[in-house]
């Protein structure tokens, strides 16, 4: 699964509760409008979990902006209800994989420059990969040979 795939899920996911909002991905627009979400790539960390699967555990930053400070933390705390109460998992886009969700914790708002007050927050989640492994081909005959003594 692709690190565009999972930033797709997780902008499908906030689509299904926000349907009219903007979504930009992995980029902050110049003026960004109210309403507007922007997903972004905060660390990428892989560790073995055994011999035939990998750990991906990725931190996205989900910026919202709106109108006023109050307007920003109630979105936010709408979306980590969402997330954490109701969803648990996202599906990567087109995949079949599903993104585990560990956890999600923002900030208080802070007022841009074009009014607005961006509040930012964390969303930690996790996946297993599988490890590529050599393949064989397999054995289509086995003949077995017996002597009596």
């Amino acid at each position: 699964m692709s690190l565009i795939d999972e930033v797709n899920g997780i902008a499908a996911f906030i689509r299904s509760k926000f349907a009219d909002a903007a979504i930009y991905r992995f980029e902050e627009p110049e003026l960004p409008e109210q309403g507007a979400f922007v997903i972004q790539l905060r660390q990428d960390a892989r560790r073995s979990e055994t011999r035939s699967h990998t750990v991906a555990e990725r931190q996205f930053a989900v910026l919202y902006y709106g109108q006023s400070a109050e307007t920003a933390l109630t979105v936010m705390e709408t979306l980590s209800r969402f997330a954490m109460n109701e969803t648990f998992v996202i599906p990567a886009g087109e995949t079949g994989r599903h993104l585990r969700l560990e956890s999600f914790t923002f900030d208080s708002p802070v007022r841009t420059d074009n009014a607005l007050h961006k509040c930012a927050g964390v969303l930690q989640t996790q996946t297993r990969e599988p490890i590529a492994t050599e393949t064989y081909d397999k054995m289509m005959r086995i003949a077995l040979r017996m002597n009596t003594n």
